[in-house]
């Protein structure tokens, strides 16, 4: 599983909401089935996490995110 550290604002303007998933300051923490399953963005992983101003991670980095949280 991969794992995106978003920009929190834009996420939100695509459908994510804050309630449900893990946030730290302005980035927020999305999972991969989370991002290709939505229907307010289209495009291959790595092009949704830019749509997002995000980066795509593996379950290390998001769980060094998640602890800095």
């Amino acid at each position: 599983m991969r794992y995106i550290i978003a920009d929190k604002s834009k996420a939100v303007d695509y459908g994510f909401q804050v309630e449900t998933h893990l946030c730290s300051g302005d980035m927020m923490c999305i999972n991969e089935k989370d991002l290709m399953n939505s229907v307010c963005i289209s495009g291959s992983l790595n092009e949704r996490a830019e749509k997002l101003n995000g980066v795509v991670c593996d379950q290390y980095d998001a769980l060094a995110f998640m602890n800095n949280k």
